[in-house]
């Protein structure tokens, strides 16, 4: 199940940020991937900002009566460079999964729900977050996709 729910739910969406010209010194390269970009000979710091960013949405999600634990392989691609924060939000606006900032290269295989749903569908949404990988981390963009719940009797 785990394999079909990877290979089939895995919806990939690609937010790509237009660069204005008034950031300072978006070209700059950062080895360290430390989410800040120095200017050389100047001794300040910018923040780093990406042309694009990789989100993975999950456009469905099966569950059985009274389970409250889910097991979707969420990931932060290793490529993003940024941390990613996931959220899960019912129609009411009730958080039902919320992650930590997830580091690139890092997979969380199992989401702990705030509460069992009903049977039938429930429709949710994905909120995605980018954010540096800083001390204190900085939120960059994000994006929403539509998730669809089923619930089984058990």
């Amino acid at each position: 199940m785990f394999a079909a729910l990877a290979a089939g739910a895995a919806l990939l969406v690609t937010v790509v940020w237009l660069l204005v010209s008034d950031r300072p010194n978006l070209a700059a390269t950062n080895p360290t991937g430390s989410g800040v970009v120095w200017e050389h000979g100047t001794g300040t710091q910018t923040p780093k900002q990406p042309e694009s960013v990789s989100f993975t949405g999950y456009p469905s999600l099966d569950l059985k009566e009274g389970e409250t634990t889910a097991h979707l392989p969420i990931s932060n691609k290793q490529e993003n460079g940024f941390a990613i924060k996931y959220q899960l939000v019912d129609e009411t606006g009730d958080i039902l999964w919320e992650s930590g900032l997830i580091a690139p290269g890092v997979t969380v295989g199992e989401q702990k729900l705030s509460r069992a749903l009903p049977v039938g569908e429930t429709h949710a949404t994905w909120h995605m977050t980018s954010w540096t990988l800083d001390e204190q981390p900085v939120q960059l963009n994000g994006v929403d996709t539509a998730c669809t719940i089923t619930v089984t009797a058990a």
